[in-house]
């Protein structure tokens, strides 16, 4: 494993200052109720992919891609009022060099069993306390043992959604490679929902849990809860119908007045599929209300057994020397106690399907018991 004195730190800044140094991005309030996730993103190359390339041959199409996604380089400040936004200052993405002494075939093993190994090559730092200072984006370079490289993705998800996430790191490539893009991508974020009347939301959306507020220390643990009775609620995360540079994720909501344990899986299928009520609307609202954290934060992912759908993620997007990665995933950080159901996929070619599974330990032996028990899962 990797130790603290073979860490290094850096930043790299847009090639050059975009527009005014009073420019800022004004976050949504569906952004805020993201504020205290985190996406994971992880890929690994072999040798032959990374040969011959230096941190510098990584670092300088950087500077290029900032001028591209410069809200990734800002900083959150707060309004008079407490709101935070992003202030667009080119402070920069923070870059972490390390070196593993194992391979890949080493790491693809291990993590067949157990993907939360990776959380390591993701650097794991919140926004805060002083989130004036702190990077929205981290890039982990790992040189591992056998030559090849491991790259981790910390990304704010206050700022973008997975798919934002990954087209960044896509881009990067083609950076790396030459193809610079004649024109800025950063396109205008869509209008904000229609919101729904006050008397119309809940005090709290089915979508989203509260907790009490963070402050400036955006990070929080996740603990139990509990629903009564016999219906079970499900979140379905899906993409919606803007482009890649938002948090532009579909929340909906399906409950269950069945046994869900003893229901057959056709009918759990179309039950997420044709039963799910949208609650976008009632989040941006409810967070609205909130004034941005003065009242209470929310978390997400995990408030209800959440399935979070990032098939359509080109998340083996990124080459090196034309080369995609043999192995590269996503995840989420801050995930409540009910659980997070990930669908990504499997392979370069888009054959098969990654689920990974992030619960409570005590569940999470449980499912693999059922696992093995039922469909001969180890």
């Amino acid at each position: 494993m990797v130790s603290s004195t073979s860490l290094r730190l850096s930043t790299v800044v847009p090639a050059t200052r975009i527009g005014d140094e009073n420019r800022v991005h004004e976050v949504t309030n569906i952004d805020l109720a993201m504020k205290l996730h985190y996406i994971k993103g992880v890929y690994f190359f072999k040798n032959e992919a990374v040969e011959g390339l230096t941190i510098y041959d990584l670092k300088k199409p950087m500077f290029q891609l900032l001028q591209l996604y410069f809200t990734a380089s800002g900083r959150i400040r707060r309004s008079e009022t407490g709101m935070p936004f992003i202030k667009c200052n080119d402070s920069g993405v923070r870059i972490v060099e390390a070196h593993y002494e194992e391979t890949v075939d080493e790491w693809s093993a291990r993590a067949m069993d157990d993907s939360s190994l990776f959380d390591g090559l993701a650097y794991n730092q919140a926004l805060g306390p002083d989130l004036g200072y702190s990077p929205l984006v981290f890039l982990h370079s790992l040189g591992l043992k056998c030559g090849g490289m491991a790259v981790g993705l910390s990304w704010a998800n206050v700022l973008r959604d997975a798919f934002s996430a990954s087209a960044f790191m896509n881009m990067w490539g083609k950076i790396i490679a030459g193809q610079v893009p004649w024109k800025l991508l950063h396109v205008p974020l869509p209008g904000k929902p229609e919101s729904p009347s006050l008397s119309s939301v809940p005090e709290t959306p089915f979508s989203v849990k509260r907790v009490d507020p963070v402050g400036d220390f955006w990070v929080t643990q996740g603990w139990a809860t509990f629903m009564a009775g016999g219906e079970f609620g499900t979140k379905n995360v899906h993409k919606g119908e803007f482009g890649v540079l938002s948090n532009d994720i579909v929340w909906s909501t399906v409950a269950a007045d069945f046994l869900v344990a003893e229901a057959e899986v056709s009918d759990l299928v179309e039950l997420i599929v044709k039963k799910g009520a949208e609650e976008n609307g009632a989040i941006e609202e409810t967070a609205r209300r909130e004034e941005g954290g003065s009242n209470s934060d929310f978390i997400a992912y995990g408030a209800k057994l959440t399935f979070v759908n990032l098939e359509e993620a080109e998340i083996y997007g990124l080459e090196l020397k034309g080369q995609k990665p043999v192995y590269a995933s996503y995840g989420i950080s801050g995930v409540g106690d009910e659980g997070l159901v990930l669908v990504l996929p499997a392979s370069t070619n888009n054959v098969g399907r990654l689920v990974s599974v992030v619960l409570p330990e005590d569940q999470l032996a449980q499912l693999k018991s059922e696992l093995q028990r039922n469909w001969s899962i180890a």
